[in-house]
């Protein structure tokens, strides 16, 4: 997965104290830990790797000076550029995954195929998602210049409904359900694949 921030799969803001990322990897390993949930080696795996990342992060970010950075000791908060309505809308993790100055040209709530309620977001180059039910790698995202296809699907059960395949050139499939039609087309228009 390309893009995945490590502070979202620890479920904590980028400009978290080491003791609280701290605190929150242990809350999460104690509860993924392959000694009390099956199949947890992957999701333990996915959590050391998120917490050494951002660790590594967090002491970098203390060991440069901030001398250029408007908030002394912070990062400034992610998108700023954006209204603060459409800020609320996109949330922490979604805000943390853009580009600075990256234009949103939609924010619509769609089903995933099997994965539960999704937050799509489509900018001037990418098409972002949150996968809200996650615990980890719960940002992820698509370049349109990765795009091979999309395509829009009328469902069987809910005709008012649409969903969205996306097909890359290095083979992957995502599938995002339950979208109004005007969202579907317009996400398929700006993927450029019609």
């Amino acid at each position: 997965m390309c893009g995945v921030d490590p502070f979202a799969i620890l479920g904590v803001e980028p400009d978290v104290s080491e003791r609280e990322l701290t605190a929150a990897y242990r809350r999460l390993a104690k509860r993924w830990h392959p000694d009390r949930h099956a199949g947890g080696e992957r999701r333990m795996a996915a959590l050391n790797a998120a917490y050494e990342r951002a660790r590594a992060e967090l002491r970098r970010a203390e060991g440069t000076t901030r001398t250029y950075e408007p908030t002394i000791g912070r990062r400034p908060a992610p998108g700023t550029w954006l209204p603060p309505g459409l800020r609320e809308r996109l949330g922490w993790e979604l805000l943390a995954a853009l580009a600075e100055n990256e234009h949103v040209r939609l924010v619509v709530d769609a089903g995933g195929a099997a994965r539960g309620p999704v937050r799509l977001v489509l900018t001037d180059s990418r098409l972002l998602w949150l996968l809200e039910d996650a615990v980890s790698a719960r940002v992820d995202w698509i370049r349109f210049g990765l795009v091979a296809a999309a395509e829009i699907r009328r469902p069987m059960m809910r005709r008012s409904r649409r969903s969205l395949h996306v097909h890359t050139k290095n083979g992957c499939h995502v599938v995002f359900g339950d979208l109004d039609p005007q969202s579907a087309d317009t996400i398929v228009e700006r993927l450029g694949t019609r």
